[in-house]
């Protein structure tokens, strides 16, 4: 397992980052007005060098990922939750932003009030989305529609 995750880290950091387009613009707009984290569960390494490659390293304050040593998945909701300690936030002041029906559990878990999932990025699975049920789930197909959501949600 380890060899593997050692392959998967390199094949993974030698590719070059992408944006959809509009994405970049959306950042900008949002960081403008909000605080911005990343939470993910991918490498912490390979985010943080994704994020200088595309100028966008100072518009996050922080990255809470998966560290490089770590096989096992990366579980959001105990970081989510840490988070909101940490930053003094209430449940219903923060703005999930997912591409994967995990990001959508996890959230929901931490009992995150406003879970927005995109329909471009890695994809989630509509049919365990829809299981889990949440009435404060929003599904947003384009990046600009991102910010047309959040201002509604304030």
């Amino acid at each position: 397992i380890e060899d593997s995750n050692l392959i998967y880290r390199k094949e993974i950091l030698a590719q070059k980052p992408i944006l959809f387009d509009g994405v970049k613009e959306v950042i900008k707009k949002l960081k403008s007005k909000y605080r911005m984290i990343i939470i993910s569960s991918n490498n912490k390494s390979s985010i943080q060098k994704d994020l200088k490659e595309l100028g966008l390293s100072d518009y996050f304050s922080e990255v809470i990922a998966k560290d490089e040593k770590i096989v096992h998945p990366f579980h959001k909701t105990p970081a989510i939750l840490n988070l909101l300690e940490r930053h003094n936030v209430g449940k219903d002041e923060v703005v999930l932003i997912g591409d994967r029906d995990v990001d959508f559990e996890h959230g929901k878990e931490a009992g995150l009030k406003h879970i927005v999932l995109v329909e471009y990025g890695w994809g989630y699975n509509k049919e365990i989305v829809s299981k889990l049920g949440h009435k404060q789930k929003i599904i947003v197909n384009r990046p600009k529609d991102i910010i047309k959501v959040i201002e509604a949600l304030n």
